[in-house]
């Protein structure tokens, strides 16, 4: 396997994220990269990997790197099995590297973090006492907006109900307080069997119901004692599609369970405003457009050709003379104001500015018959 390649593993039906309409998977081959230059002001790169013991794999995730060229901003971890005092040497050069162990011989998590953002720990928004890892940060964005970056790791030993509440009270807590999230989670719970287990269909509609949505929907596990199975995922609120670039899976043989990633655009994309065009009838005579669009279909056949390709002729030959006699030009901005109230007819805004020119002279004068015309 390959780290450049990108998984093109069998599709879920459609109709097992019908609710993610966020959801943009563009597997192709050469999206990782695409992610070569991602790490700028304007885009970040978010990695999330499942090692199965960071101190035993981390070789392979330089490996990765190197051959792929990334330059991440994030790299989650899960499955650290680092110990609260670990001896081994972790470090990424140009990353900052913040973990949180577990008390088992399994689970954990780390983030990498680009040295050149400034970050601050939010322990606040640990999820507690649900079998699981999990740890946040917040970075500073433009908008003065929260932009929270997780990852999180729940031990399959543990009940998954109580999980399940607790993260979704986070994520409607971020959606209340208007924080844009990148979480990066290996749940241990298969949803791929959204049509088949009732919990598993509630958990989704209910993420979806609190605008989260999961970037990944395909395989990410392969083991040769069960079936392929969606267990690591990249979840957001971003359901803009024009900020999203790219995000998939990358098959490389870290772990048995496959790198996710997402390639992110900070800021919406700028709209060019665009100004209203309308035609100008002043100086429109139309005996003058009747006389030009007669001498312009004379040589017009209507038994030539068949009904279609004659229609398209004459709109052609109507709409060219009538852009002559009668152009289109911008509107001005009271124009496009007047726009934005379609229901102030001319007359209307005869009868308004009427009213105020009776309304002004009736403060400046008591006679009667003034007074009168303004009220009635």
């Amino acid at each position: 396997m390959t780290a450049a390649a990108v998984a093109s593993c069998p599709c879920i039906p459609d109709k097992v994220f019908s609710a993610w309409s966020g959801c943009i998977n563009k597997l192709n081959l050469s999206d990782t990269g695409k992610m070569n230059h991602a790490n700028t002001p304007e885009n970040l790169s978010y990695f999330h990997f499942n090692v199965r013991s960071l101190g035993k794999n981390k070789h392979k995730l330089d490996d990765f790197f190197q051959m792929t060229e990334v330059n991440p901003t994030f790299i989650a971890i899960s499955e650290t099995k680092l110990k609260p005092n670990f001896i081994v040497n972790i470090n990424i050069p140009g990353f900052n590297f913040v973990h949180n162990p577990s008390q088992t011989n399994s689970g954990g998590v780390g983030l990498y973090i680009n040295s050149k953002l400034t970050y601050q720990l939010r322990n606040d928004l640990n999820l507690q006492n649900v079998g699981c890892e999990n740890l946040f940060i917040e970075t500073p964005t433009s908008s003065g907006k929260p932009f929270i970056r997780g990852v999180i790791y729940r031990h399959p030993t543990h009940a998954f109900p109580p999980f399940q509440d607790e993260f979704i009270k986070l994520v409607t807590h971020l959606q209340n307080k208007t924080c844009e999230y990148l979480i990066g989670v290996d749940f241990n719970c298969n949803l791929l069997k959204y049509h088949e287990q009732s919990n598993i269909t509630n958990f989704v509609d209910s993420l979806a119901s609190c605008g989260c949505i999961s970037l990944i929907n395909k395989p990410t596990r392969f083991s040769k004692n069960c079936t392929p199975s969606l267990l690591d995922h990249i979840h957001t609120n971003t359901c803009d599609e024009k900020r999203i670039n790219n995000a998939g899976i990358t098959i490389y043989d870290i772990s048995d369970h496959l790198p996710v990633f997402v390639n992110l655009k900070l800021h919406h994309p700028t709209q060019q405003k665009i100004k209203p065009k309308f035609r100008c009838m002043k100086p429109f005579d139309p005996d003058a457009f009747l006389t030009d669009l007669s001498h312009n279909l004379n040589n017009f056949n209507p038994e030539a050709g068949d009904v279609n390709t004659l229609n398209d002729k004459f709109v052609k030959v109507f709409n060219d003379t009538l852009d002559k006699h009668a152009p289109y030009r911008y509107a001005s901005r009271k124009e496009q104001r007047s726009f934005n109230k379609p229901w102030l007819t001319k007359g209307i805004l005869t009868s308004i500015a009427k009213k105020n020119t009776l309304y002004r002279k009736q403060l400046t004068t008591n006679k009667p018959n003034i007074i009168r015309q303004y009220k009635t």
